[in-house]
């Protein structure tokens, strides 16, 4: 019988100009399929305008190397028009689900992410 467990990642990261930052990450285990959701907000520091997303993908990790299943979704991307240029993005590094968020230029944005892990 399969394991199954879920677990929750929360974390804050800011961004300063153009800089890509991990907001958020997992390390995953071989011989195991993973889901995740990944709900990321942004906050200019100086304005309070904001980013909002979420994004949801599969992924497998074989013999300790992780593929992700098809594409990432973008399920919402609820944004002010100052922060439109920000970009979030999913992928795979290592054994790693890692959720990456870059800034626009003269901006400070503080990120915080709540990543879900569903395992099988």
């Amino acid at each position: 019988m399969a394991v199954r467990t879920q677990i929750v990642v929360t974390n804050v990261q800011q961004t300063v100009v153009l800089v890509t930052v991990t907001c958020g990450s997992y390390t995953t285990t071989a011989g195991r399929a993973y889901q995740f959701e990944a709900h990321v907000l942004g906050r200019d520091t100086t304005t309070g305008d904001v980013f909002e997303c979420v994004r949801y993908g599969g992924a497998r990790n074989i013999a300790t190397v992780l593929t992700l299943v098809g594409a990432v979704r973008t399920l919402t991307d609820n944004v002010d028009a100052s922060l439109a240029a920000c970009v979030v993005t999913a992928d795979a590094s290592g054994e790693d689900i890692r959720i990456r968020c870059t800034g626009i230029a003269l901006q400070t944005v503080e990120w915080m992410t709540w990543l879900t892990i569903r395992t099988n």
